[in-house]
């Protein structure tokens, strides 16, 4: 039976028609990982949120460990330090000089940083409208040399973004259901953050992961 179709399906790809019939044989259309870590490096994610822009931290905890468990299951990471050892770290820098990213990485015996600077989060951008949207610049530093390994060249982070549409109704209004959304909306970027590390179905239109920056996190 394949063998019958593989004619077929070449006719079908050199056309670039392969359409829902290539759907079902090969299955969804895959993006490859942006970056692959090597497994045997334990890495730490450090989500660096010095804006203050996720309300709370049950959440910016929720898209460290998004993250986290995109980096176990999927990317096959064989030793991933709690993004808490990473933020307890942090917490401490006001009784003294602020740690750079290696130093922090160093601090919880990590060989590899997977960093994210938050640059927007929301479940509202107006107080009006019901739309979900939140950021983050991603880069890998290697602790030992205290370098940024990925991205290379000019671009000194990639920029991650996940948003919703504008959906039926005001945002929520109680302290409970705003929180819960904050914190699905966290889980969400985490794991848009998590698949850059391993090969994963095309994002949807509404999410969008890639591109260029020339902002630097720091």
């Amino acid at each position: 039976m394949m063998a019958a179709l593989l004619p077929i399906l070449g006719g079908l790809a050199a056309c670039n028609i392969l359409g829902p019939a290539g759907y079902f044989i090969l299955g969804p259309e895959k993006t490859d990982a942006a970056y692959e870590l090597n497994p045997d490096l334990p890495v730490v994610v450090f989500v660096d949120d010095s804006g203050s822009l996720v309300p709370d931290r049950t959440s910016r905890r929720r898209i460290g460990q998004s993250v986290e468990q995109a980096l176990l299951g999927e990317a096959q990471v064989k030793r991933v330090i709690s993004s808490d050892a990473a933020l307890a770290v942090v917490s401490r820098e006001k009784f003294g000089k602020p740690l750079g990213v290696s130093e922090v990485g160093q601090a919880v015996g990590a060989d590899i940083v997977v960093y994210a600077l938050i640059t927007a989060f929301t479940v509202s951008p107006d107080g009006v409208t019901y739309q979900p949207m939140a950021s983050a610049l991603v880069r890998i530093v290697d602790v030992k040399t205290k370098e940024r390994i990925w991205p290379s060249g000019d671009e000194t982070a990639r920029p991650v973004t996940v948003q919703s549409g504008e959906r039926q109704g005001p945002p929520p209004s109680s302290l409970g259901q705003r929180a819960e959304a904050e914190r699905r909306l966290a889980a969400q970027l985490g794991e848009e953050i998590g698949k850059l590390f391993y090969k994963h179905e095309a994002a949807p239109s509404r999410s969008r992961v890639g591109g260029s920056s020339s902002d630097d996190p720091g």
